[in-house]
């Protein structure tokens, strides 16, 4: 099986969502720092300094221990209904100075990876409604309930805190209804949908127009978001061709973009592209055989989807040159390491 660390040892987050939990299980469920500390390979001076990048999968470690200590499957949405404007820093006051919802959520996405960089957000327009959307950007393995409930609970409480009623909101999550079940009923909102497509909350469009009430006075000037630039640009920098790449390759919602799609996509030749991975000792094909392994295993795992529909959404004309693949990934065919993983 795929590990998380494979995936999220060499990926740089910012520390503030590891800072985040770990206060909060200190604070409200009595964990002594030092074990929390201890767990997952931090340091004090590490969560403490704002500025500092650490491993993922340190995160995942955290969570991991979070859920197996308190044996609370929901501790994503508790811990998202904690959170206020402030726990964003610069970020979070910059947004709630926006004149509308609109304004404000185009901010958040631009600076998002700024104070978080496993899951990626989008905002569209359905008919009626607005769509903020959620998807990994990375394999997350059992965390991945977690980190999803998170984001999707601190986005229903921003809404909240700023009058626009939960009753009017309908979410959709792409996983099967888990046990925990009634604390998205009691806590964001009466209108859920398990095994959907995508991680979406949908909010009439009518919002995004709405100007943002809000206790918080904050003046957004020029300083806050020139912090939130040369925040963002650390951010971007933080992150290596490869994985850059493989992000990309991640959001593709069909098949997998070509090379020349790619380059084009970062104002790069096919060559120069072809030169910075070779420079981290990897090639275009590996990325694209290293993400089809990693949606495999997801698809496989995660949906009812048939060995064939996986085959050809993974971009297999044929399916058993698929099989023939998986098994040279995991040592076993598909429907073998479903039915093993059940």
């Amino acid at each position: 099986m795929l590990k998380v660390d494979e995936v999220l040892n060499a990926r740089l987050i910012p520390v503030l969502g590891p800072a985040l939990l770990i206060d909060y299980l200190v604070e409200k469920h009595t964990i002594p720092l030092s074990l929390l500390l201890s767990e997952s390979g931090l340091t004090a001076q590490e969560v403490m300094t704002p500025s500092t990048r650490i491993p993922a999968s340190k995160f995942i470690k955290i969570i991991q221990y979070a859920l197996r200590i308190t044996k609370n499957n929901g501790l994503g949405i508790s811990l998202g209904q904690s959170l206020g404007p402030n726990s964003f820093q610069i970020m979070g006051h910059a947004a709630i100075s926006q004149a509308n919802l609109r304004d404000s959520l185009r901010l958040i996405i631009l600076y998002y990876k700024t104070t978080a960089y496993l899951t990626d957000i989008s905002l569209t327009e359905q008919g009626g409604f607005a769509v903020f959307r959620i998807k990994p950007l990375v394999y997350l393995g059992d965390a991945e309930s977690f980190i999803i409930d998170l984001v999707i609970s601190g986005f229903i409480a921003e809404l909240n805190m700023f009058n626009f009623p939960t009753s009017l909101i309908k979410l959709s999550l792409a996983k099967p209804k888990p046990d925990y079940f009634d604390d998205y009923i009691t806590l964001l909102t009466s209108s859920v949908k398990f095994n959907a497509e995508y991680h979406e909350v949908h909010f009439p469009k009518a919002w995004l127009d709405r100007p943002m009430v809000t206790e918080y006075v904050v003046d957004c000037d020029e300083s806050l978001i020139d912090i939130c630039n040369k925040n963002l640009i650390r951010a971007e920098q933080s992150i290596n061709t490869v994985d850059r790449i493989k992000d990309s390759l991640r959001q593709a919602s069909e098949q997998m973009p070509s090379l020349e799609d790619v380059a084009g996509s970062y104002n790069q030749s096919t060559r120069s592209l072809q030169r910075a991975l070779k420079a981290e000792g990897y090639s275009f094909r590996l990325l694209i055989e290293d993400i089809r392994k990693e949606r495999a295993q997801h698809l496989l795992l995660k949906t009812s989807m048939t060995i064939v529909e996986i085959a050809l959404e993974l971009g297999y004309r044929d399916p058993p040159n698929f099989t023939r693949a998986f098994k040279q990934w995991f040592g076993c065919c598909p429907l073998h390491y479903r039915n093993q993983s059940s």
